[in-house]
């Protein structure tokens, strides 16, 4: 192509407010299936504008995030991308080969903070790969929040774990002991008026919580009488 044509593309870009050093794509000449080395390929700036992926939004359940976005015609698929850096697309965490296809739950949300997600689609010809404008940024905040189990038998000793708020989790067996007594089960209250939780039960963390051991006096077995 002429330097003349690339620079009337260039010019055309520009004007329609596309940012031509980030939105021109790049393309993968196939042979029997392998992409070889990149290949620079010169888009027609009205088909970067129209593949580029919009109405993208983003919703937390849970500990997981649904993106839901706009299908675009005459395209493949799409590539969702993740990152904790705010303006800075990551990594691909999911390659999705259906134009049709409109959502995706990310259901790999392993630390509390905020995410960024874009959606960039792709058309897969015979001769190349195409990659669509960016779409535009979402982004989601997962607060922290943790649980602490009390020994609750007059020492200091805790436990304590953070999770992702929302998370639901399995109430730990207890690992305290307290000279004759033996464990109840877990409560809201140190008293035992509280919530009362068991080893192993579900418990949602829509806050920080604590849970204290709740003892009882341990019966002597079999004692008859005292020598």
């Amino acid at each position: 192509l002429s330097n003349g044509f690339r620079e009337l593309q260039s010019r055309k870009m520009r004007s329609a407010g596309v940012d031509v050093e980030t939105a021109v794509p790049t393309g993968k000449l196939q042979t029997e299936g392998v992409p070889s080395d990149s290949v620079h390929i010169i888009p027609n700036p009205e088909l970067i504008i129209d593949g580029q992926v919009t109405g993208v939004s983003a919703i937390i359940d849970g500990d997981s995030v649904i993106l839901n976005w706009d299908t675009v015609k005459d395209v493949t698929g799409y590539y969702i991308y993740r990152s904790k850096e705010e303006g800075v697309h990551g990594e691909c965490i999911q390659t999705i080969t259906s134009a049709d296809e409109y959502t995706y739950t990310d259901m790999d949300i392993a630390d509390a903070g905020t995410y960024y997600y874009s959606i960039r689609a792709f058309e897969d010809t015979q001769d190349a790969m195409y990659y669509k404008a960016w779409s535009e940024f979402v982004s989601v905040t997962f607060d922290e929040c943790s649980i602490t189990y009390n020994a609750n038998n007059g020492t200091e000793d805790s436990v304590t774990e953070e999770y992702i708020k929302g998370t639901s989790i399995d109430v730990m067996a207890n690992p305290y002991i307290f000279r004759g007594r033996c464990f109840v089960s877990w409560n809201t209250d140190p008293s035992g008026k509280g919530f009362d939780y068991k080893p192993g039960d579900k418990l949602a963390l829509d806050e920080s919580t604590v849970l204290y051991a709740i003892w009882k006096v341990e019966k002597p077995n079999n004692v008859k009488g005292w020598v």
